[in-house]
């Protein structure tokens, strides 16, 4: 599905590319909070560079906790405090790219989600608001209505 709907705002051709991210957690009780910036430069055929992040502020509804997991530099998964768990997040994100072909574009995007946990699954259902400065496939803004099931493990 991720691969389905690629939004390009560059021309992905390049030999080299180089990358630099930032990435932050805060947890206090039942609300976490991430954000990531990057920026990146990619040359050869085509010449260019992009640069976005996110920031994504959750809350844990039925009182769980998310811990820091420093050996892989990620918010652990929580620990369940009943049989189910329900969380609420909001998203917003930011990307822009440039190249010596198309030029420049941006997308911008906002998420309001919920998760829903019940022993190793996860329910997710999101809505996504999408815009783009230049039209992508001959659309530039739009909405998604997002369901997701997964495994955890």
């Amino acid at each position: 599905m991720q691969e389905a709907d690629r939004i390009i705002l560059a021309y992905p051709e390049s030999n080299t590319q180089s990358i630099v991210g930032l990435e932050g957690a805060y947890n206090r009780g039942s609300l976490h909070l991430q954000a990531e910036a990057f920026y990146s430069q990619y040359r050869g055929r085509v010449d260019g560079y992009g640069g976005g992040g996110y920031l994504q502020l959750g809350w844990f509804l039925t009182g769980e906790t998310r811990d820091y997991n420093p050996r892989w530099g990620i918010l652990a998964p929580h620990t369940f405090a009943g049989k189910f768990s329900t969380e609420v997040f909001a998203r917003v994100s930011h990307t822009r790219g440039d190249d010596d072909i198309i030029d420049w574009n941006d997308y911008k995007s906002v998420t309001l989600g919920a998760n829903l946990y019940f022993r190793s699954i996860r329910c997710s259902l999101n809505v996504l608001y999408g815009e783009s400065r230049e039209p992508i496939g001959a659309q530039s803004d739009g909405l998604a209505f997002v369901v997701r099931a997964q495994t955890l493990f």
